[in-house]
């Protein structure tokens, strides 16, 4: 029924915005810290530190999407390493990445 159907959309908006409004609030805060203290040496050392974990949960993001089902045919690795090449050499930015990938999936499957 309708109703049911709109209820079913304002719960996706509700629950997605919960899940959303809490990091925001803190990468908000955490701006106006950065802005305040970005050149001050201890806090340059904790940004060092953290370069080490952010590089591991984006390997494990990575690693977590290499699999089999996301790789189904020759052309799904093509995508994925023309992406790599236009993000690592030509420094293409990452939407523009995800945009144009979706084009060419579309395209291409």
């Amino acid at each position: 029924s309708g109703a049911s159907e709109c209820m079913c959309i304002l719960g996706s908006f509700t629950a997605t915005f919960a899940v959303v409004l809490p990091s925001f609030i803190i990468v908000l805060m955490l701006c106006k810290v950065y802005e305040k203290w970005r050149h001050h040496f201890l806090f340059q050392g904790v940004l060092k530190g953290l370069r080490p974990a952010v590089l591991g949960l984006v390997g494990t993001a990575a690693l977590g999407l290499a699999t089999p089902e996301n790789f189904i045919d020759w052309k799904s690795f093509v995508i994925c390493f023309v992406a790599f090449l236009a993000l690592y050499f030509k420094k293409v930015g990452p939407f523009a990445i995800l945009g144009l990938g979706a084009i060419v999936g579309l395209l291409v499957y």
